[in-house]
């Protein structure tokens, strides 16, 4: 269960956090939205990174800081109201975040029989007359371009395998 939480962190500190740690990342070990900790940081004078900051430090280029600006109190206390969570759960959020889109390929292997199938059946079916090929024998119902079966397989794929990593049941349906 959730229970509503306040954290008291110095402002000093919550902008090395800032700088240091991807804003949703951060924002969860608060209990908050990213946007949620956007208008902390607002609201207290603390500069963020700007778009593009983690991938172009990840891509090993040398990204300045926004210095913080002074304030009338040198050690003022910023207040954020979170939910708090227990710490299992926040290092399982966090570390689904960090993995985002990408998560796909870490599963990897062989495709998932249902994507195998609609791969084999979007690969071979002729286009209709909005130009799109479809699968809808022996697995999900897809319509995609041809020019977008590889990446449309591949999320499926993911989408299964994700489903039955967290205990669902998929199966192969067969229509008439």
């Amino acid at each position: 269960m959730l229970r509503m939480s306040s954290v008291a962190v110095e402002r000093e500190a919550l902008y090395w956090q800032v700088w240091s740690i991807p804003g949703a990342r951060l924002a969860l070990l608060y209990g908050i939205s990213d946007v949620g900790l956007a208008k902390a940081c607002k609201r207290y004078d603390i500069p963020r990174p700007p778009r593009g900051y983690w991938a172009r430090l990840a891509a090993g280029q040398q990204v300045p800081k926004t210095p913080l600006p002074k304030t009338r109190q040198p050690d003022e206390t910023v207040y954020i109201k979170g939910w708090h969570m227990a710490d299992e759960t926040i290092k399982r959020l966090i570390k689904e975040k960090a993995s985002g889109p990408a998560a796909a390929k870490t599963i990897g292997g062989e495709l998932h029989p249902l994507a195998a199938a609609a791969k084999a059946e979007l690969l071979v079916a002729k286009p209709d007359h909005e130009g799109l090929v479809a699968a809808a024998t022996t697995g999900p119902d897809i319509r995609v371009s041809p020019a977008a079966i590889g990446r449309s397989v591949a999320v499926l794929d993911a989408l299964l395998k994700r489903w039955e990593l967290r205990g669902g049941r998929c199966k192969s349906r067969r229509r008439s």
